[in-house]
Protein backbone atom coordinates (compact mmCIF):
# COMPACT_ATOMS: atom_id res chain seq x y z
CA UNK A 1 0.00 0.00 0.00
CA UNK A 2 1.30 3.45 -0.90
CA UNK A 3 1.62 6.05 1.82
CA UNK A 4 1.96 9.82 1.84
CA UNK A 5 4.35 11.81 3.96
CA UNK A 6 4.04 15.50 4.75
CA UNK A 7 7.36 17.15 3.90
CA UNK A 8 6.56 20.84 4.41
CA UNK A 9 4.66 22.82 6.98
CA UNK A 10 3.46 26.39 6.89
CA UNK A 11 0.77 28.87 7.63
CA UNK A 12 -2.20 29.30 5.37
CA UNK A 13 -4.24 27.10 3.09
CA UNK A 14 -2.96 24.48 0.68
CA UNK A 15 -3.89 25.14 -2.94
CA UNK A 16 -2.88 24.43 -6.55
CA UNK A 17 -2.18 20.69 -6.27
CA UNK A 18 0.60 19.51 -8.59
CA UNK A 19 1.47 15.89 -9.33
CA UNK A 20 5.02 14.81 -8.57
CA UNK A 21 6.79 14.22 -11.93
CA UNK A 22 7.85 10.77 -10.71
CA UNK A 23 4.29 9.83 -9.73
CA UNK A 24 5.14 9.55 -6.05
CA UNK A 25 2.89 12.20 -4.55
CA UNK A 26 1.18 15.54 -4.76
CA UNK A 27 2.66 18.95 -3.98
CA UNK A 28 0.68 21.98 -2.86
CA UNK A 29 1.41 25.67 -2.66
CA UNK A 30 1.09 26.60 0.99
CA UNK A 31 1.18 29.92 2.72
CA UNK A 32 -0.45 33.19 3.55
CA UNK A 33 -0.86 35.96 1.07
CA UNK A 34 1.49 38.81 1.93
CA UNK A 35 -0.72 41.61 0.65
CA UNK A 36 1.96 43.16 -1.56
CA UNK A 37 4.15 42.28 -4.50
CA UNK A 38 7.78 43.18 -3.80
CA UNK A 39 10.57 43.78 -6.30
CA UNK A 40 14.13 42.93 -5.25
CA UNK A 41 16.89 44.58 -7.26
CA UNK A 42 19.90 42.28 -7.07
CA UNK A 43 22.48 44.90 -8.09
CA UNK A 44 21.53 47.38 -5.37
CA UNK A 45 20.07 44.85 -2.90
CA UNK A 46 17.01 47.07 -2.53
CA UNK A 47 13.41 46.02 -1.96
CA UNK A 48 10.43 48.06 -3.14
CA UNK A 49 6.70 47.42 -3.08
CA UNK A 50 5.42 47.55 -6.64
CA UNK A 51 1.83 46.43 -6.03
CA UNK A 52 0.08 47.12 -2.74
CA UNK A 53 -2.89 44.88 -3.57
CA UNK A 54 -2.98 41.21 -2.65
CA UNK A 55 -1.20 40.00 -5.81
CA UNK A 56 -0.32 36.51 -7.06
CA UNK A 57 1.06 34.76 -10.15
CA UNK A 58 3.48 37.45 -11.36
CA UNK A 59 4.64 36.77 -14.91
CA UNK A 60 7.51 38.90 -16.25
CA UNK A 61 7.92 39.80 -19.90
CA UNK A 62 11.03 38.52 -21.69
CA UNK A 63 12.47 42.03 -21.87
CA UNK A 64 12.09 42.43 -18.08
CA UNK A 65 10.23 45.73 -18.46
CA UNK A 66 6.67 44.59 -17.70
CA UNK A 67 4.83 42.04 -15.64
CA UNK A 68 1.32 40.67 -15.31
CA UNK A 69 -0.27 39.61 -12.05
CA UNK A 70 -3.59 38.64 -10.50
CA UNK A 71 -5.38 40.41 -7.66
CA UNK A 72 -8.39 39.11 -5.75
CA UNK A 73 -11.25 41.48 -5.05
CA UNK A 74 -14.27 41.30 -2.76
CA UNK A 75 -16.59 38.47 -3.66
CA UNK A 76 -13.68 36.34 -4.90
CA UNK A 77 -13.38 38.02 -8.29
CA UNK A 78 -9.90 37.90 -9.81
CA UNK A 79 -8.39 40.61 -11.97
CA UNK A 80 -5.39 40.39 -14.27
CA UNK A 81 -3.29 43.55 -14.44
CA UNK A 82 -0.24 44.51 -16.48
CA UNK A 83 2.25 47.10 -15.24
CA UNK A 84 5.75 48.39 -15.80
CA UNK A 85 8.29 46.57 -13.64
CA UNK A 86 8.20 49.45 -11.13
CA UNK A 87 4.41 49.08 -10.77
CA UNK A 88 3.51 52.17 -12.82
CA UNK A 89 1.27 52.40 -15.90
CA UNK A 90 -1.14 49.72 -14.69
CA UNK A 91 -3.73 48.36 -17.13
CA UNK A 92 -6.54 46.02 -16.04
CA UNK A 93 -7.03 43.29 -18.64
CA UNK A 94 -9.93 41.26 -17.28
CA UNK A 95 -12.06 40.45 -14.25
CA UNK A 96 -13.49 36.93 -13.71
CA UNK A 97 -13.87 34.20 -11.10
CA UNK A 98 -10.89 31.96 -12.00
CA UNK A 99 -7.94 33.34 -13.94
CA UNK A 100 -4.38 32.22 -14.56
CA UNK A 101 -1.42 34.16 -15.93
CA UNK A 102 0.33 32.12 -18.61
CA UNK A 103 2.90 33.83 -20.84
CA UNK A 104 4.11 36.91 -22.70
CA UNK A 105 4.86 36.98 -26.40
CA UNK A 106 8.59 37.06 -27.16
CA UNK A 107 8.39 40.77 -28.07
CA UNK A 108 6.31 41.64 -24.94
CA UNK A 109 3.44 43.11 -26.98
CA UNK A 110 0.86 40.42 -26.17
CA UNK A 111 -0.16 38.45 -23.10
CA UNK A 112 -1.75 34.99 -22.83
CA UNK A 113 -4.03 34.05 -19.94
CA UNK A 114 -6.58 31.40 -19.04
CA UNK A 115 -10.07 31.64 -17.61
CA UNK A 116 -11.82 28.62 -16.12
CA UNK A 117 -15.61 28.46 -16.07
CA UNK A 118 -17.36 25.29 -14.90
CA UNK A 119 -14.23 23.14 -15.38
CA UNK A 120 -13.67 24.42 -18.91
CA UNK A 121 -10.55 26.51 -19.47
CA UNK A 122 -10.51 29.07 -22.25
CA UNK A 123 -7.36 30.73 -23.56
CA UNK A 124 -7.18 34.42 -24.42
CA UNK A 125 -4.54 36.68 -25.88
CA UNK A 126 -4.60 40.45 -25.50
CA UNK A 127 -2.29 43.31 -26.43
CA UNK A 128 -0.20 44.63 -23.54
CA UNK A 129 -2.22 47.87 -23.63
CA UNK A 130 -5.45 45.91 -22.99
CA UNK A 131 -6.75 46.15 -26.56
CA UNK A 132 -7.55 43.46 -29.15
CA UNK A 133 -8.71 40.73 -26.78
CA UNK A 134 -9.47 37.48 -28.56
CA UNK A 135 -10.12 33.88 -27.57
CA UNK A 136 -7.77 31.24 -28.95
CA UNK A 137 -8.88 27.76 -30.00
CA UNK A 138 -7.94 25.13 -27.43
Amino acid sequence: MDSLKQITFGAGPDHAPMADPNGKGVYFINGRNAGTLVLYRVGTKEFSDVVSDDATQPEFSNDGRHFAYITTREGGKNEIWIADVDGNHRVKLVSADRLETLAWSSDATKFLYGETVKRETKLYVVDADGKNLRQLPW
